[in-house]
């Protein structure tokens, strides 16, 4: 059996979407505050894993950064969950198109194999949070994640889980310094 080996058709393999002219597609104001993450960032999260109980707090090491020419940003992190090592990426972007924020988030810990998109918002707060869900023993649960520039120098990443039933719990907050 031959592998099956993707190929794009010859048109698609010479486009540089970081440079090409795509006038609709341009970044715009809307990108500010994700670009405004960019950077090295290190700190502490703090993971619930049964709602009341104490977290686990453990170190988490990030770096976000802009990609496509400036259209989106990237963040890639590393720590630990449950005691294995732990890594996660966000794609973040304002989607001139749709008119919203969007964040797609992989991770080793909470998604495995899976992806999860979530449209989101600017919170009074200056925050923008999303909310996107996932599958667990055959139920759709909701994820809300919330992204806040506390000051130039201080991120918060929290997230809140959402049952079937709409009962909302505390799942993680990470609070990051720049590097």
């Amino acid at each position: 059996m031959v592998p099956f080996t993707p190929r794009l058709p010859e048109p698609f393999m010479s486009i540089d979407l970081a440079h090409a002219a795509t006038a609709p597609f341009e970044p715009g104001l809307a990108q500010g505050p994700l670009l405004a993450l960019s950077g090295g960032w290190s700190g502490t999260t703090n993971t619930w894993i049964e709602p009341g109980a104490e977290p686990e707090q453990t170190t988490t090491v990030a770096t976000i950064e802009p990609i496509l020419g400036g259209r989106m940003a990237r963040a890639t992190y590393t720590g630990t969950a449950m005691g294995k090592p732990h890594a996660g990426m966000f794609l973040l972007t304002f989607d001139e198109a749709e008119g919203h924020f969007a964040l797609a988030w992989a991770d080793s810990f909470h998604l495995g194999t899976g992806l999860m998109y979530a449209p989101g918002a600017p919170t009074p707060e200056g925050a923008l949070s999303f909310l996107g869900s996932y599958a667990a023993a055959g139920e759709r649960w909701g994820w809300r994640t919330t992204i806040r520039l506390v000051d130039p120098t201080t991120l918060l990443v929290e997230a809140t889980n959402i049952s079937p039933a709409g009962e909302e719990t505390r799942a993680v907050e990470t609070r990051l310094s720049r590097r």
